[in-house]
Order: structure tokens, then sequence, then C-alpha cells
């Protein structure tokens, strides 16, 4: 994917793959970068992906990862070391129709480190009259071309950098674990919608675009749950008290009675996500801060457990 960009003049991020991790050791000592991240190189959600400073590290991610299935049951069998991109993390759905590319929504990622693991916390949408909108906008249509993604539905992942954007991945789908609802809410469309849309009447997707472009935009949040308790859900979650979060729209669990839940970050994918709507910054920030204080005790009562005095949440 990032040879595709490089062969077509696309700013990319230095990388390097191999099944041999002496081989990707060497690189490591030769790239010149202290940070780097390592992935294998075909996955999903977050599962084997680390963020490495040390030899030690990439080789304990390798070991601990090489050869073993990964969440959709391919085997991880090489692994992808890459640069890593310092910047701000950015995700963009498109839509395509015979090499013409449509923006849909951009999502501004937050989250934090803890060790080599990533912990996501939330996405932000970005209003399409922002600088960032435009700047990213551009560069995915110039890695669609690169990849040959002409028509349908593309999840792309992009670090904004001091340099411009770099891409992380593409992916030739349509976004996952979002609420289309709610996008609809938000923007009056979604990926979804434009893509029935283009798959209906493709001779219409221009004028698509400039009905999109001129809709209203409110201010939406994805939250990833987080939860820093570990136990067996003893009784069946009940979601009641998160109503009391004015610009709560939606939210779902991935678990339920009777499962084993871990900490966030010790395995892949998260307890459950939401999503928040609100009219103004200051609205989603305060919805926010109470939703995240209404997850801490959900999460304790749920597992029936004490806090873990090494869980380290940004705020």
């Amino acid at each position: 994917m990032v040879e595709a960009l490089r062969l077509n003049g696309v700013p990319c991020a230095a990388q390097f793959h191999s099944h041999d991790l002496d081989a990707i050791l060497t690189w490591y000592e030769t790239s010149g970068f202290r940070r780097v991240v390592m992935k294998p190189a075909l996955g999903a959600y977050s599962d084997g992906v680390g963020i490495c400073e040390s030899k030690a590290e990439i080789a304990a991610i390798f070991e601990r990862n090489i050869g073993r299935l990964n969440v959709v049951g391919e085997t991880k069998d090489e692994y992808v070391i890459q640069e890593y991109l310092e910047g701000r993390h950015f995700v963009v759905n498109t839509v395509s129709v015979a090499g013409r590319h449509f923006v849909t929504d951009i999502w501004h990622e937050v989250n934090h480190h803890r060790g080599t693991q990533i912990i996501d916390e939330y996405a932000d949408s970005v209003r399409r009259d922002a600088p960032d909108f435009s700047v990213l906008s551009a560069y995915v249509h110039d890695v669609l071309d690169a990849l040959q993604i002409h028509n349908g539905a593309a999840h792309t992942e992009v670090m904004l950098t001091a340099d411009g954007p770099r891409l992380i991945e593409t992916g030739a789908r349509l976004a996952g674990g979002i609420d289309y609802s709610v996008v609809e809410q938000c923007h009056g469309y979604s990926q979804v919608s434009v893509l029935a849309d283009s798959v209906i009447a493709p001779h219409l997707f221009e004028a698509r675009q400039a009905a999109c472009v001129t809709a209203p935009a409110r201010h939406a949040r994805f939250i990833y749950m987080n939860s820093q308790f570990a136990g067996t859900v003893a009784e069946q979650p009940h979601l009641a008290r998160f109503l009391s979060v004015p610009g709560l729209m939606s939210i779902k669990l991935t678990f339920a009675k009777g499962a084993r839940l871990e900490r966030t970050g010790q395995t892949f994918g998260h307890p459950g996500y939401a999503m928040l709507v609100a009219d103004s910054p200051q609205e989603l920030a305060r919805d926010y801060a109470h939703f995240r204080a209404m997850e801490t005790s959900f999460f304790c009562e749920a597992t029936n457990a004490g806090a873990d005095s090494e869980w380290e949440h940004a705020a």
C-alpha cells in the first residue's frame, strides 16, 4: 500500500516488511528512527500493533504475535515496521464513482500510549469548513488514485504531520463501528447514504456532492469506552444511567452477562462504543465529561472489582 504511494509520488512514511526478525531489527538499526510502529501485515483493530523505542520492544511484539491467528482467523506471518509519524491522527471516509472521489466525513482521533499499547479515547467530527478538511481531502484523493480505488467506499487513516499528511492505511470498505444514523443526524448524510445513492444513480453523484457540501453540520464525538476494571460480569449490564447525558445519541456494548471483562488495552477492541451530538464544542466537552464519570462507576459495578492503580486515563 505505502509502496504504491511511493511509486506514484504521493508523500508517505518510510517502512520495511519481513517474515524475519533479524531483518526487521537490521532495518531499525540503520533507519535512524528512534520510535517506530510494529504491525502485522494482515490484521484488524490494534491486534499485534505496538509503538516501540528499542530492539527489545520490537522483538517482544514480533515474538508474541508471529505465527498466531489474528482476529479474523488469518495467520500473522509477516510484520511491517514503519517510522512513527508525529502529528494528529485523522480518519477520512469517502465514496468514489468512476475515479471521482467525495469525502463524506472526517474524524480527529484522540488516543494515548501505555507502554507499547495504543489506547483509543474518542474521535471528533471535523467540520467541512475547517482548514484541515481541505488539506486531508486533497491528500486522500491522491491516495485513492495511487491505490486505484475508483469506485465504492473507502476508510482511510492519515497522520497530519509537520511535513503534511501521511498515510497510515486505507481499507476499501465502509467505516466500521460507527452508528450511521447519528452521522445522518449530525450532517444530514453519511457514507452509507452517499454510497447507496452512488450505486442507484451514479449519474447524480456530482449533484449529490454539491448538496452535501452545503448541508448544515452539528458537532459529534465517537467514544471508545474504556474499563480500568477487570472481572466476570455477573449481571446483565444496565445502560439507564447514561440517559442523563444530554447529547448521548447511541451506545452499544461488546460484552454481556457471564463474559470475562479485561482492563482496556489487555485485549484488542473496546468494551463498548457511544456517540454524542451537540450544537457547540462546549456542550460536547460537558457531555463527554459526564459520560466518562458515569462510565467509571458502570464498569466498577459490572465487574464488581476495584480500580487497578496502573491504569492511566488521559483527559
